[in-house]
Parts: structure tokens; sequence; C-alpha cells
């Protein structure tokens, strides 16, 4: 994982069907710097988002040892999370390795229909 604290990731600026143009999912994802279970959650989504339109996310990535306060502000308990912001404001959360895609899908489907 080379990606720096907080640094951001997106899908191609042009956003095609599916989630496309009207949905544009804000995904943030908290590791905790090089553990095994950071870099395998960032690999996982990595990997999952490759299943998404191109541009229909966009994926920050927050170290939290690099960048404690964030963490706190989010009132994180566990590492890796992954936080879903909806177009409404509110947040969904799927902890642990993101080793199930489906339950990948559900999270971006919620906020998508």
């Amino acid at each position: 994982m080379n990606t720096p604290p907080s640094a951001p990731c997106n899908g191609s600026p042009e956003p095609t069907s599916g989630l496309g143009a009207a949905t544009v999912v804000q995904l943030r994802l908290y590791v905790a710097g090089q553990s095994p279970n950071s870099v395998l959650a960032l690999s996982n989504l990595e990997q999952f988002c490759k299943s998404l339109p191109p541009g229909s996310f966009e994926l920050r990535i927050v170290d939290v040892w690099a960048q404690p306060s964030m963490a706190l502000q989010a009132a994180l308990v566990v590492t890796p999370t992954l936080e879903l912001l909806t177009p409404s404001g509110d947040k969904r959360r799927l902890l642990g390795t993101l080793n199930d895609p489906v339950k990948l899908q559900n999270l971006v489907a919620s906020v998508a229909t």
C-alpha cells in the first residue's frame, strides 16, 4: 500500500451506466499503516472498485496512524473500516478486510437505489 495518508483515488472523470452520473459513491477507507489487515482490505477494495463503472466512486484512504485526529473525529474503534457517505449525509460502515464482495456490492447498491 503506497497510498499516502488521506489520499484520494478516483475512477475516471466520466461516469457511465449503473451508478453513473447521478450517483458518485463517496468511500473512505480507514487503515492502520501497513498492518496485514489494512493491506488486505485495501487490496480487496481496489479489486472491487474495478467492477464499478468508471467515475462512479471517489475513494479516500486515511491512515489513522498518520492522522489520528481523523480516527477520533470519525469515532473509529476498529481498522480497517470502510465508510460510505450517502448523498443525504448518512454514513454506513463495513468493518474488516472487505473480503466479501457481496457485502461490498450491497453497501454500494444501498446508496445507488
